[in-house]
């Protein structure tokens, strides 16, 4: 049996195996929360990151460009680039699929007619970790850019403030008088 047909016939074990390791990243307690409601709303974590595993599994298995997955790596990568993980903490979920895949199919891979598949599946892997990283950048430039205005902002409003304010008595610099 080739690599990927493996790969298909142990498709729901690898990418729930796939899906609990990428959450495994979050507070203990947490992770079986976000894990396993699927109610968008109430957890827009655990259903981005399972509906965007399983869109980018496909991708990966199907060798489609990256392109067509921006959307299902966009969403998991804006997701963990507002919160205060490390780059490698954010993304590491992108390699996690080959941990999944030894997990599942164990055995099966050491079998040398499918090494030549999984080499090139693991190159496959490596592209989207990259093509997750150039996103994960933008998102943190945008995030840093919305923050420095934010402070320019507001800085220039409290110095709009400050010009309106009358001098306080006492005060010898609202008057022009030095210490």
């Amino acid at each position: 049996m080739q690599l990927l047909e493996l790969l298909e016939s142990k498709r729901t074990e690898v990418v729930q195996r796939w899906v609990d390791l990428a959450l495994s990243i979050y507070p203990e307690g947490s992770d079986s929360f976000i894990g396993r409601e699927k109610d968008r709303f109430r957890n827009p974590v655990g259903t981005t990151t399972g509906e965007g595993l399983n869109a980018i599994f496909d991708a990966i298995l199907a060798d489609r460009p990256a392109a067509e997955v921006e959307e299902a790596l966009d969403g998991i990568v804006r997701i963990r680039a507002i919160q205060e993980f490390s780059p490698s903490q954010a993304l590491g979920f992108v390699f996690l699929l080959k941990r999944a895949i030894r997990e599942q199919l164990g055995d099966a891979l050491t079998d040398p007619s499918v090494w030549g598949e999984l080499s090139d599946l693991h190159s496959r892997i490596d592209q989207m970790t990259l093509e997750a990283f150039d996103r994960f950048v933008k998102c943190r430039e945008a995030i840093y850019d919305f923050r420095a205005r934010e402070a320019k902002r507001q800085t220039f409003s409290l110095l709009k403030r400050l010009e309106k304010l009358p001098a306080q008595e006492g005060d010898s610099h609202a008057d022009g008088g030095t210490e």
